[in-house]
């Protein structure tokens, strides 16, 4: 299953250490699920970190941690493709707009604008929902 990170899902793994979020994704790596994450989300989360948590030297070694990561791959979207979805947030249609470019089986993330999204046509599940799926 390839599986798209959210932002908030980084920020919860990576920045506040969340261990049911990163043993969860642990897991999806051990059953050989791919985990993905792309460029928007990384730039988004760069953003995130440098308004809220203030230690930069904390926040690059978030970054490149996350970078490193040989069990995670990162994709590319088009900002000018749009998934034509009635979402509230338009950052949440780039996010969908990447998962169904890069032919992602599931989106996870913890954002309840994109868990309450209908026809989205693609699975966007929680952390919780995606552990009752692998």
């Amino acid at each position: 299953m390839k599986i798209l990170l959210d932002t908030n899902i980084l920020i919860s793994t990576f920045a506040l250490h969340s261990t049911s979020i990163k043993n969860l994704l642990d897991l999806c790596i051990e059953k050989g699920h791919k985990l993905f994450i792309d460029d928007y989300c990384m730039n988004e989360l760069n953003d995130v970190l440098t308004k809220k948590f203030f230690d930069i030297q904390k926040n690059v070694s978030t970054i490149n941690s996350i970078m490193d990561l040989p069990s995670v791959s990162f994709v590319f979207t088009d900002p000018s493709k749009k998934c034509s979805r009635n979402v509230r947030d338009a950052k949440d249609e780039r996010v969908i707009s990447s998962a169904l470019a890069n032919q992602m089986d599931v989106l996870l993330t913890g954002d309840k604008d994109l868990l309450t999204l209908k026809n989205a046509k693609i699975p966007i599940l929680n952390p919780a929902s995606l552990m009752n799926v692998i």
